[in-house]
Order: C-alpha cells, then sequence, then structure tokens
C-alpha cells in the first residue's frame, strides 16, 4: 500500500488586521514537504514499511524502515529504525544525533 502526501501552502493575500504584527509563517513546519511510505505484507504473518519525509525548503529529511512478525492474533514482534538529517536549526536536522533502532514486543489480552 503506497502512501504519498504533499503539504505545501499558498498566500492568496496580505494580513490587513489592525491589530496585525507578524505572520505565524515561521510556526507552521512542513510547509513544503513530501510524506511517502510504502506498506508490504507478504504474508499474513510478516509485513514490512519504509518511508520518510523530505522538506524542499529546509532541505531536511529523515526515513524509516521496519518490520513485523505476527505469531498468533495476540503476539506480535516489531522492528523500526527512524534516521534524521539536516541543519541543527531545521525540523529534522535537530533530531540528526537521535537516529535509532526499536524493537517492540506486542501482546494482546
Amino acid at each position: 500500500m503506497p502512501i504519498v502526501e504533499y503539504a505545501g501552502e499558498g498566500t492568496f493575500g496580505q494580513q490587513d488586521g489592525s491589530r496585525y504584527v507578524a505572520d505565524s509563517r515561521a510556526a507552521r513546519p512542513a510547509r513544503d514537504t513530501i510524506l511517502m511510505r510504502l506498506a508490504v505484507r507478504q504474508t499474513d504473518k510478516l509485513s514490512y514499511s519504509v518511508g520518510g519525509a523530505r522538506n524542499f525548503e529546509t532541505r531536511d529529511y529523515y526515513w524509516t524502515a521496519g518490520a513485523e512478525y505476527k505469531f498468533s492474533d495476540d503476539l506480535r514482534i516489531r522492528g523500526d529504525l527512524r534516521m534524521f538529517s539536516g541543519s541543527p536549526d531545521t525540523d529534522f536536522g535537530r533530531w540528526a544525533r537521535n537516529d535509532h533502532f526499536e524493537v517492540g514486543l506486542i501482546y494482546k489480552f
């Protein structure tokens, strides 16, 4: 199952309110970003996913890859890798030293 989404914004005119001081542009993340994910189910028990996001304006990005194995309807194990890159003053770049791999055991009762 592929997913591709583009997050962008446009401005139709200048703000003209009487109490207007500054716009919120800097506070709005992902103004020019593509987000992608591909999930593949190999069997009923084994599935994979890969995805990420790329911000074109700030040139930062992250990507992720994972796999899940389902032992039964109640028990599964999952592993995910996440990596970040970019300048330290960008959304993903400030996470660049936080690349990580996580493993989870999920039990439903």
